[in-house]
Formats: structure tokens, C-alpha cells, sequence
């Protein structure tokens, strides 16, 4: 999570700045990591696999 913050926060200033060097779908991908994440967290929770 903490990666995908970082990510996030460096994303911020480049549109601060009119930069832009990735696509709206791009976007609507990145925007499913963090739940993604979130999923995996949960089951590994309750599984117990290690």
C-alpha cells in the first residue's frame, strides 16, 4: 500500500503541472490496486495460510 501511495503522490504532482503521461484507463486500473490489495489482506486473514 505504501508503494502504491507513493505512486499515487508523485502522480498528483505531475498533474499539478499539466503532465500527464499515462491514459484514462490506465487509470481506471490503477484505481482497483488498492482494493485488490484490500481482497487479498481479508482472505489471507481468515485462511491463514502461513
Amino acid at each position: 500500500m505504501s508503494g502504491v501511495h507513493g505512486y499515487y503522490s508523485k502522480a498528483i504532482k505531475d498533474f499539478a503541472v499539466d503532465k500527464r503521461t499515462t491514459s484514462a484507463r490506465h487509470w481506471r486500473m490503477i484505481n482497483e490496486v488498492p482494493t485488490v490489495l484490500m481482497i487479498i489482506a481479508v482472505i489471507m486473514v481468515i485462511v491463514k495460510p502461513f
